[in-house]
């Protein structure tokens, strides 16, 4: 306790703590920027060289596969939250929040390699 000084709470380190006050890199926007430029480019192009089916095939896997990032991401953030709190286990909402989420992304999962079986597919023939 002689080392407690009043007023004090909390860890201190010694600096001040970091803030976004300066702007990205100019030149880490533009790589970025172009860098999804170059992947539109390249997704686009591989569209427009195959045959009409199969380039509905794969908007379609695109979609779901950007669904399925987006609803992965959700459940990552709605489970870190309901784990978070102290009564998680009396949270039956939260829970059923959670199973719901799990169920839909299993289900998108499903389509996903469905449409991939249905893709390949229809490239053999």
């Amino acid at each position: 306790m002689k080392n407690f000084k009043s007023g004090s709470s909390g860890l201190a380190f010694g600096s001040p703590p970091l803030s976004q006050a300066q702007p990205q890199a100019p030149a880490r926007v533009t790589e970025v920027m172009l860098e999804q430029k170059i992947t539109a480019l390249k997704e686009a192009t591989r569209i427009a060289c195959d045959s009409p089916e199969d380039a509905a095939i794969q908007r379609k896997l695109d979609a779901a596969e950007q669904q399925l990032k987006l609803l992965q991401s959700e459940f990552a953030l709605d489970q870190a939250a309901y784990y978070s709190k102290p009564n998680y286990a009396d949270d039956t909402t939260g829970k059923a929040k959670l199973d719901a989420e799990q169920e839909q992304i299993q289900s998108l999962q499903s389509e996903i390699e469905r449409l991939k079986d249905e893709l390949a597919t229809s490239k053999i023939t």
